[in-house]
Parts: C-alpha cells; sequence; structure tokens
C-alpha cells in the first residue's frame, strides 16, 4: 500500500487514518498501530518541518509491505540530503532541563522500530524501516 502526502503538516491527519486503516485490514494489534503513527509521525513532520521539500506537493511517499511478520515501510521524500543515522544518539542522562534540544526523535524511532536504514537517490532521502508485528 502506498500513500503520497504534500509538505504539510495538515496531512497529519492522512497519515493517521492510513497507518490505521493499514493495521485493521492486516489485523495488527493496536500496539502496533500505536507504535508505527509515533514513529513515522516523527519521520515525516521532519521531513515537512526541516527537509525543504521542493516542490511541496507529492513530497513525501510511504510504501508499506507486510510480509509474515514482518512490516517493511519504505518512506521517501524530495527534501534536502540528510541522513538521520548519522545523528549521534542522545545524551539521556542529567537533568532533562538542561538537555540540548534535539536527538530523542530518531532515538524513539530506533526504539520502537526493528531496523532503520537511509539512502539518497535520484533527488530523494530514502529510509527503510522494518518492524516485526504480531496479528491479532
Amino acid at each position: 500500500m502506498t500513500l503520497v502526502l504534500n509538505s504539510s503538516v495538515e496531512e497529519l491527519e492522512r497519515l493517521v487514518a492510513f497507518i490505521d486503516g493499514f493495521c485493521q485490514s492486516h489485523g495488527l494489534p493496536d500496539e502496533t498501530a500505536y507504535h508505527l503513527n509515533i514513529a513515522l509521525e516523527e519521520l515525516v513532520l521532519n521531513a515537512m518541518k526541516h527537509g525543504g521539500c521542493n516542490p511541496a506537493e507529492g513530497a513525501i511517499r510511504l510504501e508499506f509491505e507486510l510480509e509474515g511478520d514482518t512490516l517493511r515501510i519504505e518512506l521517501s521524500d524530495t527534501g534536502v540530503p540528510f541522513n538521520p543515522l548519522e545523528r549521534p544518539g542522545p545524551d539521556l542522562s542529567g537533568n532533562i532541563a538542561e538537555r540540548p534540544i534535539g536527538g530523542l526523535g530518531i532515538h524513539l524511532v530506533r526504539s520502537l522500530m526493528g531496523s532503520i536504514g537511509y539512502e539518497r537517490h535520484e533527488g530523494r532521502n530514502y529510509l527503510h524501516v522494518t518492524k516485526r508485528v504480531a496479528r491479532d
């Protein structure tokens, strides 16, 4: 299944509806839908806010493939080259009020998903995400 979004935060409602519909149609538990919504909203919102997608229309594409107990998601965007995996992990020690802003999003995605990979080609960023899933 494929979803194409414009680079506009108003599109987040369509993202949530798509994820929830995919999970329902494939008998995936609510917890899986919850994890996918958190992780993918983080990634999509970052592309929208910081990616400089040009053109903004049809800038973000998600492709879902479920094979057995493995869900593969390819998220691509027309934004500037950016590999979030090259960012250092956040420093989780110390007082939260004194920590620098940033870096928690990709940490969250890594903790909710099984694996994540990045590549850039033909003017698009590609994130390849996998998650092992159970069915209701």
